[in-house]
């Protein structure tokens, strides 16, 4: 596998952030936020105290956090290099599940919505 040389600093740059322990926090952190949203959401259900868009909000960020990381290390690594580590192929495999079940939720909660509203004659 090809090292990446200082003088491909952005590269080099972005892959010390990726790899840092700072960035590493920042993700068990997202991971941590993330869980405790869904926890709540599950047992709380649709009157719960917090909001569907405080739900929303999260999922969003969490999402596009992973989608960004791994952008990110397909370009440092390059996408030959990238496929050569199997921890990459499985936190793809991870984001892309992440991805398609954030979107079954935003879709099927508003349906839900939708639903409900509709079959309330008062609204």
């Amino acid at each position: 596998m090809k090292r990446l040389t200082p003088r491909d600093f952005t590269r080099y740059d972005l892959l010390k952030i990726l790899e840092g322990n700072v960035f590493n926090i920042l993700v068990i952190i997202l991971v941590a936020l993330d869980t405790s949203f869904f926890v709540i959401e599950e047992e709380e259900g649709e009157n719960g105290a917090v909001s569907r868009s405080a739900y929303f909000g999260v999922g969003l960020t969490v999402v596009l956090f992973f989608v960004f990381e791994m952008t990110a290390k397909l370009y440092c690594y390059g996408i030959k290099q990238f496929f050569q580590v199997s921890w990459n192929i499985i936190d793809m495999f991870i984001v892309i599940i992440n991805v398609v079940g954030f979107f079954l939720w935003v879709f099927l909660t508003s349906n839900s919505t939708n639903n409900s509203n509709h079959s309330n004659p008062s609204n």
